[in-house]
């Protein structure tokens, strides 16, 4: 995830802001697809999983309406 921060950020110098919200979101690309590979998470969980994810989708969103100005 490292490194795909960092090649956004030679684009976008925010990009780095985002790098805790991706640490925390990782985890959930593949392995919480899978039945029996995951504990159920707890309600703190859920919630620090649901700022990360919406940290990101505001900075995306923020960017795409400057683009469209």
């Amino acid at each position: 995830m490292s490194k795909l921060l960092a090649l956004a950020g030679t684009i976008e110098v925010g990009f780095g802001q985002l790098a805790n919200a991706a640490e925390t979101l990782a985890p959930f690309a593949v392995e919480i697809r899978y039945p029996g590979d995951w504990d159920d998470l707890t309600r703190d969980e859920c919630s620090e999983v649901k700022r990360a994810a919406e940290e990101i989708v505001k900075f995306a969103t923020e960017r795409l309406e400057t683009d469209e100005n």
